[in-house]
């Protein structure tokens, strides 16, 4: 405080002295309430020298000073480097990798296309982080060991998004689909099957005659069988094989005229086709009366059948395709008696007209063909 003269010297001093009191007083309350304070808050330490001057703390927390690690990048980032928090997001213990990898020594991935910033993880790790990226090709970290520290402990490693190496004392990881184990060799094919030896009589061109087959009902043979053995049978020469149903108030079969000079053999029979289908279709129910029935046309026709199946579709094509393999077992019988096969099978009806003479055999050997007469295969199919 100034000295005021109209105080004295003495009332100066005494001013002076009550200042220093309050001085003193402020003072003592000042560091009591300090004290109170670090009472009040135990866990917190006082460090002598915030920045860790001395150099043995130093080592223990960063390593000798002759590993190559010898910074922590600042920030968050940092922390695990500097031993400040423990690590949470530490990846869980690396499962069994669905990936192969190839290791480049001398290799350094350029800088970019970088998967997330830098790690400090194992070189397992990098790997299970790597796989389980689809964008990650492969990963690479600063050293000449493509095993890592020898200590089996983490290095800052880099995942990339694309492979490429420029040379350097790096290690560069590749990340390989892995390899699917080889098939195991097919079964070997089975033996051929014996080729049927009437086929290979045939291509030996050792087929003689033909072989005529006349099925379905006989009708109106009394007015078609002249004009079949003048156009038909008398171009032909066949042996001539007949199938057809057995009427009711019949026992030997038809009146079959002039034909009958001609047949080699005959069945007739009572049919019943309709169960016949049945029995011999495998899984009849779902073939029949499903599958086949979505599939139109005429080559389907039922309405021969007592009763016909659900569709009631017309024509009698079933009822044929049955005629048709009665007649053709027969051929089969006939050719093993003589022991050669036929080298022409024609197929006719009762009830066909003749009105010219059935075209030269000649023109048929060597063209692999069939031939209908026109107006025959109207609506796909062959009448």
């Amino acid at each position: 405080e100034p000295f005021r003269p109209e105080l004295g010297v003495e009332g100066w001093r005494k001013d002076v002295a009550v200042g220093s009191m309050v001085l003193r007083c402020l003072s003592m309350r000042v560091v009591f309430l300090a004290l109170v304070v670090l009472a009040l808050t135990p866990n917190v330490t006082v460090a002598d020298d915030e920045y860790g001057d001395d150099e043995d703390a130093e080592d223990a927390a960063f390593g000798d000073e002759d590993e190559e690690v010898n910074s922590c990048p600042a920030g968050p980032a940092g922390a695990r480097c500097r031993g400040e928090v423990a690590d949470s997001t530490t990846p869980p213990p690396a499962r069994r990798l669905s990936h192969e990898w190839k290791a480049f020594e001398g290799c350094a991935i350029p800088a970019g296309d970088d998967v997330g910033g830098p790690e400090y993880i194992t070189l397992d790790q990098a790997k299970q982080r790597c796989g389980s990226s689809p964008e990650c090709q492969g990963f690479t970290f600063e050293g000449t060991n493509p095993q890592g520290p020898l200590s089996g402990g983490p290095v800052w490693v880099t995942l990339k998004s694309n492979f490429d190496c420029v040379d350097a004392e790096w290690i560069g990881y590749r990340k390989l689909e892995p390899q699917r184990s080889a098939a195991p060799a097919p079964p070997p094919p089975p033996p051929p099957k014996p080729k049927d030896t009437h086929a290979v009589m045939l291509e030996a061109g050792q087929g003689r005659g033909v072989a005529l087959c006349l099925t379905g009902q006989v009708r109106m043979l009394r007015t078609t069988q002249l004009a079949m053995e003048q156009y038909m049978l008398g171009v032909l020469k066949p042996d001539l094989f007949l199938y057809g149903p057995k009427k009711p108030d019949e026992n030997d079969g038809p009146e079959l005229y002039g034909l009958a000079d001609y047949v080699k053999s005959a069945r007739w029979e009572r049919e019943d086709i309709r169960t016949a289908l049945y029995s011999d279709t495998k899984s009849s129910g779902r073939v029949i009366d499903l599958e086949y029935l979505e599939i139109q046309g005429n080559w389907f026709g039922n309405q021969c059948l007592d009763p016909p199946l659900r569709d009631n579709r017309p024509g009698s094509a079933i009822c044929f395709y049955y005629n048709q393999k009665k007649c053709l077992d027969m051929i089969r019988e006939e050719e093993q008696v003589r022991g050669f096969p036929y080298e022409f099978f024609a197929i006719s009806r009762f009830d066909f007209r003749w009105i010219a003479p059935h075209p030269p055999l000649d023109l048929l050997r060597e063209v692999d063909a069939v031939w209908i007469p026109s107006g025959s295969d109207w609506e796909g199919g062959i009448n």
